[in-house]
């Protein structure tokens, strides 16, 4: 009878460890594979600051072709007027530079853009200017995903969604002011910036 009951107790036991071991307290969770190949498909830091470099090179390789970095002072000298600055932006825009170039559409003419980017979620504004004799008038904001020519703004720059413009001349200064953006819900805040310019 003792003997029967020992064996009890010590089946028992054996049982319970080994239940324990293979599904309550092993080291590994149970869906340890599927927790592990999340964590590796989530970015790491360094995969974000790869993007926040490829971005800006693909930004300075398009947008900023052919122009130089200059100090403000040497801009508005160049140019023969004060640079137009966003009234509202909001802070998460930081600003990038200046820069120059000749105009190509009038050799004697300089044209000045300024830039500003916000690299937490691939977004920029960019001002151009450049000398006008022209009457002061002003278009359309525009906001789409689509390119001026055929195709999408994706397929030019693969880190936004939307472009979102606005053209104006005033006092003899033409001005563009251009944003990419991956929001839509981010319109108004777009349309905001931009008429801000002209005020």
């Amino acid at each position: 009878m003792r003997k029967s009951i020992k064996w009890s107790i010590l089946l028992f036991l054996t049982t319970t460890t080994l239940s324990l071991t293979l599904f309550g307290c092993s080291q590994e969770p149970f869906n340890s594979n599927a927790e592990k190949k999340k964590a590796e498909e989530r970015p790491t830091t360094a995969d974000v600051f790869k993007n926040k470099e490829a971005t800006m090179r693909d930004i300075q390789n398009k947008l900023l072709e052919g122009y130089k970095q200059v100090t403000a002072g040497d801009a508005e000298r160049q140019l023969g007027s004060t640079l137009i600055t966003p009234k509202y932006l909001p802070e998460r825009f930081q600003h990038y530079g200046i820069f120059i170039r000749d105009n190509p559409g009038i050799p004697t003419e300089k044209m000045v853009k300024r830039l500003w980017v916000d690299l937490k979620s691939f977004e920029l504004l960019l001002v151009t200017q450049s000398k006008l004799s022209d009457k002061d008038q002003q278009g359309q904001i525009i906001f789409a995903d689509g390119l001026e020519v055929p195709g999408k703004i994706s397929d030019i720059f693969p880190w936004a969604k939307y472009r979102c413009q606005y053209e104006f001349t005033k006092d003899g200064i033409s001005a563009q002011g251009y944003m990419l953006v991956n929001d839509e819900g981010n319109r108004d805040e777009c349309e905001k910036i931009l008429k801000s310019l002209k005020e």
